[in-house]
């Protein structure tokens, strides 16, 4: 016989782990959107606009402030790489590489089971951690998991047959050993902390360590060279710039994935996502409190469901704030050569966090010694104590200086014209698509004497000149025209030649500036298609010619 309340518990955690993956893919996927929106926002412009269901469009007012805020995006991306043609080189390790995206994203997906997000409220007033496995070692869970992100790195690098994506393999086993041991440093400090004697409090446990935050000042503040560190490593571990070296497109094309396209290519960059998402996740556990509210205060919320809903919303607005943050610093900081990544993680890190492990094991051994009169008293005093000062060296008001440059920009207004329903006022002499015109009378104006043609620097202009028959002199002008014009547009730098040396002003050079074609032939513009874009002389040439001359008149020429 089957135990139905056994079974009954595994059914109900197998849907919370397909609800934890889906809430983390979702929150993966919007923080791509995220990135995008914010990156536009920094540098002027308005990021993705466009995307929309077509029913939701119709909306009044919600569907077009869903489609400005590009909520529609995501499920276009995901569409496009799911459907995508699927190429693989002949000359890679098959085998290892359709492994490798597979690699890159399960250590991300595994560690989410140990992350509590908020706890519920029981009837007999016992809290209740909301998490998948409350393991007492969760926190050792979660380094060793992660770690093992980076085997899909070199997986994806060595699998590829190839220079540069194997340059990237190295790159990042380098990089994690580096940050590996500075991040496993930085949190020594916190065990040791949060494992108050005589309360039973486990500093490896996830959910003991955000309890110890509970009306309490969060470790952050306690421990900020801890939280430092920390978040460094978490950079360089999920691969963002400044230490985004395994990827260095300026250096090695596209690194490891250079090979990778398709759905595989979606797996890698969902993965990088997923990482930051859970990353930001357990930094908020450990170092701001989870869930709880705020330093040194209670939570203002009741022991009830409610309270368990707004626990929930606290925990992840914190972390929101966290994924932000690393967009902000990636659009601020520029890329760190090889040497400096290597430098800053032997030279700088690890010798601070040893530093750090050092001090905190003297304070935590004086602090339990039992002349004190109370241990939380003590900790108290310590905590009114001047956080560590940073040296000049790490150049950190620059660094926010800059985060204040970009985030202000931010909120400036926007420079994005949406093109083709918005066009800029184009100067007279812009050199966009070559065209033919005729005169007023309708005749053509080229008399195909070939000067264009000759002029022409990549000879993308081709005549065939036309001829006047012998006792016909009325239709002279006429038989002058070319029989064929043709203008290769891939070949065309819209130099401008044609124009300036067209005697009867026949070529004109409008202001349109995109020209584009499925196939060559549609790039080259015969006779006729050359006066469907031409005709006369647009509008705009007249009212530009109209506006500066008034603007001439108005300045006194």
């Amino acid at each position: 016989m089957f135990d139905f309340d056994m079974l009954l518990m595994v059914g109900l955690k197998f849907l919370f782990a397909l609800l934890m993956i889906g809430a983390v893919m979702t929150m993966a996927g919007y923080s791509v959107l995220a990135e995008r929106k914010v990156s536009a926002w920094m540098q002027g412009r308005v990021g993705p606009n466009r995307t929309v269901l077509p029913m939701i469009g119709h909306i009044p007012f919600v569907g077009k402030f869903l489609q400005g805020l590009g909520m529609f995006q995501p499920l276009a991306d995901g569409l496009k790489f799911l459907f995508k043609e699927e190429m693989i080189p002949g000359h890679v390790n098959k085998f290892y590489y359709n492994l490798a995206p597979i690699v890159a994203l399960v250590p991300a997906l595994t560690t989410m089971t140990v992350l509590p997000f908020g706890e519920f409220f029981a009837e007999d007033g016992r809290t209740i951690p909301l998490m998948l496995a409350n393991l007492e070692v969760g926190i050792l869970f979660v380094l060793a998991v992660s770690s093992l992100g980076v085997y899909g790195i070199v997986l994806a690098g060595w699998s590829s047959n190839s220079k540069y994506p194997f340059l990237g393999g190295i790159r990042s086993s380098a990089q994690m050993i580096s940050y590996e041991l500075a991040m496993g440093l930085s949190l020594l400090p916190i065990f040791l902390w949060v494992s108050e004697p005589g309360t039973g409090a486990l500093g490896l446990s996830l959910v003991d360590i955000v309890n110890s935050q509970n009306d309490r000042a969060w470790l952050l503040l306690v421990q900020p060279l801890s939280a430092l560190i920390f978040l460094i490593a978490l950079f360089a571990e999920t691969n963002r710039l400044p230490f985004d070296m395994p990827e260095s497109e300026t250096d090695l094309v596209g690194g490891f994935h250079t090979e990778y396209g398709g759905f595989k290519f979606g797996i890698f960059f969902v993965a990088e996502y997923a990482h930051i998402v859970v990353g930001s996740a357990i930094f908020t556990i450990i170092f701001l409190g989870g869930w709880h509210f705020l330093p040194w205060i209670a939570d203002p919320w009741p022991a009830t469901w409610v309270g368990t809903l707004l626990g929930i919303g606290w925990f992840l607005a914190k972390t929101i704030f966290l994924i932000f943050f690393f967009i902000w610093v990636r659009w601020t900081i520029p890329r760190f050569r090889y040497d400096q990544v290597m430098n800053l993680g032997w030279t700088k890190l690890l010798p601070l966090a040893l530093i750090n492990l050092i001090f905190y094991v003297l304070l935590v051994t004086w602090l339990d010694q039992p002349t004190t009169n109370s241990f939380t008293m003590a900790k108290t005093v310590v905590l009114q104590r001047k956080p560590l000062s940073l040296s000049e060296r790490t150049y950190l008001p620059q660094i926010v200086t800059g985060l204040k440059t970009t985030f202000s920009n931010m909120f400036k207004e926007k420079v994005t014209l949406q093109y083709p329903e918005e066009k800029p006022i184009i100067p007279k002499n812009y050199r966009g698509v070559p065209t033919l015109v005729k005169d007023p009378n309708g005749r053509e104006k080229c008399v195909s004497c070939q000067l264009c043609e000759f002029v022409c620097p990549p000879k993308a202009i081709r005549i065939t000149p036309g001829s006047v028959p012998e006792g016909d002199e009325e239709r002279e002008h006429v038989e002058k025209a070319p029989q064929e014009f043709e203008i290769n547009m891939l070949r065309c730098i819209y130099c401008g030649y044609c124009q300036e040396v067209c005697p009867e002003e026949a070529i004109y050079l409008q202001d349109e500036y995109s020209s584009s074609g499925y196939t060559r032939e549609e790039m080259i513009n015969n006779k006729e298609k050359l006066y469907e874009l031409g005709g006369t002389l647009p509008d705009s040439h007249y009212k530009w010619d109209q506006k500066k001359t008034a603007e001439d008149q108005g300045n006194g020429h």
